[in-house]
């Protein structure tokens, strides 16, 4: 069977763990990750963008160029914090590759309007626009529902406890090395670009008007019904937002959405993912103190993010938004280092999370 060439646009920091998956997965040839501008040299590996593993993807910028080699184009999410402009340049790039004839396998989430528009010009233009957001789990149990909440699959939960510490990283990383060791998984993964990996969006619902108490009792039967339909060895749950808030400008969710996923499942093994400027020894009794009393859940596992807030930014106080720094693996393995015999897993490495991998299997049988 054929495997169809692509492209990935617009490439962003959002995206690294999933074309890195992809890339592992060969469900496309993909040719290159082409940006929004151009910050780097020429043909760099796509992993530049985050630091982490390798990729053996190159980085590009000509657009045009380079819908020229590709069938598919896989549109990326893109964090565009109310820049409507850059979107609005975005999407006239996703109308130019469909009038070449390209396939869209979009997994960047757009509005009801804007999914019938570029649905409706595919048509017309005789090529496939397929929309890859919340496919399976943007749905509504009435009250009355029948579903069994029985949850008999081993759980395991990632949690962060900022915004960027790569939680959706951590769940791509488990859920690709379980598969390798011919396990069955199932997914929830915190992002809107969990479907074209074979996992599940976070549910959509989270984001509605639904009182919280329906938001709970939705979440678990959603859980209930994947693990009737999949029949997984284990299912990986990644939670979005945060469990704690950065200061009183930055609060996040003051960890309201965690909150109700730990009361709606309970983990068999709990990772927290930390970034590598916040660890510390100390930290880390705070964070025990605050899963078991706050969410009523162990921690069985840290994991370090190469990602770290810049604390700096916080104390001037100039941003809408934390300012985040990216370290490389090798500045993230001397940081551990300084803590002695601590057993951190940083996420970049994929030996260290193969470790962690195994100590999930030896703990859950």
């Amino acid at each position: 069977m054929k495997v169809e060439s692509a492209i990935v646009y617009p490439y962003n920091l959002l995206f690294a763990p999933v074309l890195r998956l992809l890339q592992k997965q060969g469900k496309f040839d993909i040719k290159s990750a082409v940006t929004i501008g151009m910050f780097y040299q020429e043909n760099a590996d796509a992993s530049y963008i985050d630091e982490g593993a390798s990729v053996g993807i190159p980085l590009k910028s000509d657009l045009s160029s380079e819908l020229s080699f590709a069938d598919v184009m896989i549109w990326a999410y893109y964090d565009y914090s109310n820049n409507r402009i850059l979107f609005d340049r975005v999407k006239e790039s996703i109308v130019y590759a469909l009038k070449k004839k390209k396939r869209i396998i979009c997994c960047q989430r757009l509005t009801s309007e804007e999914r019938a528009f570029f649905e409706c010009f595919s048509k017309a233009q005789g090529c496939d626009f397929l929309y890859m957001v919340n496919t399976t789990n943007e749905r509504c149990f009435s009250s009355g529902s029948t579903i069994c909440d029985s949850l008999d699959v081993p759980l395991i939960v990632v949690s962060g406890i900022y915004h960027h510490c790569q939680v959706f990283d951590a769940v791509c990383s488990l859920f690709d090395l379980f598969q390798k060791d011919n396990y069955t998984i199932s997914a929830i993964a915190p992002s809107s670009s969990a479907e074209v990996l074979g996992m599940h969006s976070f549910p959509a619902f989270f984001q509605s008007s639904m009182p919280e108490c329906e938001k709970m009792k939705q979440f678990r039967e959603t859980v209930a019904e994947i693990q009737s339909k999949e029949k997984p060895d284990a299912m990986i749950v990644g939670i979005p937002n945060n469990l704690l808030m950065l200061n009183g400008k930055y609060p996040g969710d003051y960890g309201l959405m965690a909150y109700e996923v730990f009361n709606a499942i309970h983990p068999d093994f709990s990772i927290v993912c930390v970034d590598c400027n916040t660890y510390s020894p100390m930290f880390e009794t705070q964070l025990l103190s605050l899963m078991k009393y706050r969410y009523n859940a162990d921690v069985d596992a840290i994991c370090i993010s190469n990602i770290g807030v810049n604390y700096e930014s916080l104390e001037l106080d100039l941003y809408e938004v934390p300012e985040y720094n990216i370290y490389s693996l090798s500045d993230v393995r001397r940081k551990i280092k300084e803590f002695g015999d601590k057993t951190l897993y940083p996420i970049a490495n994929n030996d260290s999370m193969c470790e962690l991998k195994n100590k999930i299997v030896h703990q859950l049988t």
